[in-house]
C-alpha cells in the first residue's frame, strides 16, 4: 500500500470512525450500528 494511501485511510479511521464507533468492542459491531452509522455520515 502507498504511504500516502495509508495515511489518508489513517485520518479517516482517526477523525470519523472512531469518534463514533470506537467505544465498541469490535466482535459486538452489529450491521444496525453499523448502518446508523453509515446514515449518519454519508
Amino acid at each position: 500500500m502507498n504511504k500516502k494511501t495509508q495515511e489518508y485511510y489513517n485520518k479517516i479511521i482517526k477523525n470519523h470512525i472512531k469518534p463514533s464507533l470506537g467505544f465498541y468492542i469490535l466482535k459486538s459491531l452489529t450491521p444496525l450500528i453499523l448502518q446508523e452509522f453509515l446514515n449518519k455520515n454519508i
